[in-house]
């Protein structure tokens, strides 16, 4: 007696069903892999929204996030840190300004953040060195300078937003004489 194909194919079907019915599915789950699938297979709909995380995803495959309103704002107490420069060249008078961006908002009020120019006005107990500063300071750590006086600030909060949030600032450097020049390192710290 010769048995058919189709026969074959349910008898293996039945014996596949009850071996999950009898060991579960977690166990199923262990006894399939990456590689009993089929590369391409699977799509977006087979997987399970918001169950991935940052390193399952290529960064540069990604678009615009529909639902991100924004970085969130730097905890309290934590420090951002980067870069300052900027030249007045040959003028003899007047200022020369920059704008520094924030990588994060900090929420305050711009009232809420005192800067220092550790160049003119030194203050070790709330800059006490480069890649520091008090909670509610922003300390210029400057490493050239050359015919500047004191620099002033202007901090920027981002159009449309409430005035809570600080995004960063403009420093306007007065010159006192040709060449004039700043440049350095600046760290943040929320209040």
């Amino acid at each position: 007696m010769r048995i058919s194909r189709s026969v074959i194919v349910a008898t293996t079907i039945l014996v596949a069903a009850a071996t999950l019915t009898l060991i579960g599915p977690a166990q199923a789950a262990r006894l399939i892999t990456g590689a009993d699938i089929k590369n391409g297979s699977v799509t977006g709909k087979d997987i399970k929204d918001d169950s991935l995380t940052g390193k399952d995803i290529k960064e540069g495959t990604l678009k615009a996030v529909p639902k991100a309103k924004g970085l969130a704002p730097l905890k309290p107490g934590k420090s951002l840190t980067g870069a300052f420069g900027g030249a007045g060249g040959t003028s003899t008078g007047g200022r020369f300004g920059e704008g520094i961006t924030f990588q994060q908002p900090i929420q305050a009020a711009a009232a809420d953040i005192t800067v220092v120019d550790t160049n003119k006005n030194p203050d070790l107990s709330h800059c006490p060195a480069p890649g520091q500063a008090a909670r509610g300071y922003m300390c210029l750590y400057f490493t050239y300078h050359s015919n500047v006086g004191t620099v002033y600030k202007a901090f920027m909060n981002a159009a449309g937003y409430p005035n809570d949030k600080v995004y960063g600032l403009s420093l306007y450097y007065p010159i006192t004489g040709s060449g004039s020049y700043a440049s350095g390192s600046w760290t943040v710290t929320a209040p």
